[in-house]
């Protein structure tokens, strides 16, 4: 019973693309959720001392981390 080499071939190709497709949908799926909370984040310039940070999320205003002054984001 001799298997001809072109389905061996057939099987490899197949299963080649199909880990290429697998491993291209699971990056996709865990970078998706880092660069979506990545984009959620927020620059403020607080007014009083001058600071640049990030805040988390929609929460506005957002308080400074040095001087607790509440500030409103930067909007270019």
């Amino acid at each position: 019973m001799i298997i001809d080499l072109s389905l061996f071939a057939l099987i490899y190709v197949v299963a080649g693309i199909t880990l290429i497709f697998v491993l291209w949908f699971y990056y996709e799926w865990r970078d998706k959720d880092f660069y979506q909370s990545e984009y959620r984040n927020m620059v403020f310039h607080c007014i009083k001392c001058d600071h640049l940070y990030v805040g988390k999320g929609g929460k506005e205003p957002a308080p400074c981390p040095q001087c607790e002054y509440e500030n409103f984001r930067l909007r270019f």
